[in-house]
C-alpha cells in the first residue's frame, strides 16, 4: 500500500511515516513549511489544492494527522479551530472517498466531559472546550463525507521524540533541566501515550482493513497529569521537587479541560493484541534525543 501522511513533520505524523516504511508500504508526507526529508508542502486553506495532492501521489490511504491542537488558543478562536479541525479534514475525507482513497482521521478524548473515569469507542461525546467539540465535528462530517468508512482514532497525551520539543514530556524536561520550576495539575487524569505505539495502532488497523470509532492510547487511563511529571523527573535522574502540583482552577488555563480523559484500549487489545508501553521502556530511545 501507499499512504499520504498529512501533516508528516509533525509528532504523531512523522512517527507514522517511520512505521509505514519500517513496514514495507510506501509512505509520503507532507508539511506547510518544514519541506527536509522529501516532504511536499500542503497548505488546505489553498483551493483545490488536496485534490491535486492526491493526483500527484495517487496513494491508498489519507491519514490526516494535522490539526490545530492549542487547546486554550482554539478557545480564543473557535472559527480557526472549525476550520483547521473539522472543514479541511471533512473536505479532504470527500475528495479521498470520491477517488476510493480510504481516510483516517485523528481525534481526542476531548470529545468528552470527564464525568465518567474511563471512557470506550461506544460512550456518547460531550465535550467541554471549543477544541474537542472542533475534533467532534470533524469526526462527524469526516464519517458522513465517506459514508461511514472512515477510520477514526481517538487518542491523548502523545508524546514522543519532536523536532519542536512542544510536548508535555519536553515541557517537564527542558523546564526542570534549566533548574526552573513547574506547575502541573494535580486534578486532570488520562493516558500518557507514545507516539510510536500510536503509530503502530494505526498500521495495525489500516493493515486489517478497520473503519469506525476506535481508542489507541497508553496504557493507565487513569494516570495522574502531576504523577507524570514526577515519573519523567524519575526516569531521566532530574529533581522532581521542581514540579508543583496546582489545581486546574489555579492553573488560569482559558479552556476547560475534562477532569477525566482516559480511553480505553480494550477493543484494541481484544482483536489485535494491542500492548502500549510505559515511558521507563522507552528511556534509552528518548535519551539520545532529548
Amino acid at each position: 500500500m501507499k499512504i499520504l501522511v498529512i501533516g508528516g513533520s509533525g509528532l504523531v505524523g512523522s512517527y507514522l511515516m517511520k512505521t509505514v516504511s519500517d513496514h514495507g508500504w510506501q509512505v509520503v508526507g507532507t508539511s506547510r513549511q518544514n519541506l527536509t526529508d522529501g516532504l511536499l508542502r500542503y497548505d488546505s486553506d489553498e483551493n483545490g489544492e488536496f485534490n491535486r495532492l492526491l493526483d500527484r501521489t495517487e496513494p491508498d490511504a489519507v491519514v490526516y494527522s494535522s490539526a490545530w491542537t492549542w487547546v486554550d488558543g482554539c478557545e480564543s478562536n473557535p472559527d480557526k479551530a472549525d476550520l483547521h479541525n473539522a472543514q479541511h479534514p471533512a473536505e479532504s475525507a470527500k475528495v479521498a472517498n470520491q477517488n476510493g482513497v480510504r481516510f483516517v482521521f485523528l481525534s481526542t478524548s476531548y470529545v468528552y466531559d470527564g464525568k465518567k473515569r474511563v471512557y470506550t469507542e461506544a460512550d456518547v461525546p460531550n465535550p467541554l472546550n471549543v477544541y474537542g467539540k472542533s475534533k467532534l465535528r470533524g469526526e462527524e462530517l469526516v464519517a458522513q463525507n465517506t459514508g461511514g468508512k472512515a477510520l477514526i482514532i481517538r487518542t491523548m497525551g502523545v508524546y514522543g521524540i519532536e523536532s519542536k520539543r512542544k510536548n508535555f514530556l519536553y515541557s517537564v524536561y527542558d523546564k526542570v533541566g534549566r533548574g526552573e520550576k513547574i506547575q502541573v495539575p494535580m486534578d486532570q487524569f488520562g493516558n500518557f501515550t507514545f507516539a510510536g505505539d500510536l503509530a503502530q495502532g494505526i498500521m495495525k488497523l489500516l493493515s486489517e482493513s478497520q473503519e469506525g470509532i476506535w481508542n489507541i492510547a497508553g496504557p493507565d487511563p487513569t494516570a495522574c497529569r502531576f504523577d507524570l511529571a514526577q515519573e519523567i523527573c524519575r526516569v531521566f535522574a532530574l529533581n522532581e521537587d521542581l514540579v508543583q502540583p496546582i489545581s486546574s482552577e489555579n492553573l488560569g488555563q482559558s479552556a476547560l479541560r475534562p477532569t477525566f480523559a482516559g480511553l480505553s484500549n480494550e477493543k484494541m487489545v481484544r482483536m489485535f493484541d494491542y500492548k502500549p508501553r510505559t515511558l521507563p521502556e522507552f528511556q534509552a530511545e528518548l535519551d539520545s534525543a532529548l
